[in-house]
């Protein structure tokens, strides 16, 4: 999506960030934009796991929404 001019933002738990930014690099995008849930996620209670996800919600939103160019 970021290659073809729309916003891409990737989703993940502080242990893989380091994992996703060379991998960003390395495909072409270092300005690729992350977004951080606690790790683990595997093993949660759906509900917890749910509560993550609401807490960067708005982040997330809010980085797609936002004016081209920004």
């Amino acid at each position: 999506m970021e290659k073809s001019g729309r916003p891409g933002i990737v989703i993940t738990t502080e242990k893989f960030i380091e994992l996703g930014r060379l991998e960003s690099r390395a495909l072409g995008m270092p300005d690729l934009h992350f977004e951080l849930i606690p790790h683990p996620l595997g093993g949660l209670k759906p509900e917890v796991a749910e509560e993550r996800g609401r807490k960067v919600a708005d982040a997330i939103v809010a980085y797609l929404a936002r004016p081209k160019g920004r």
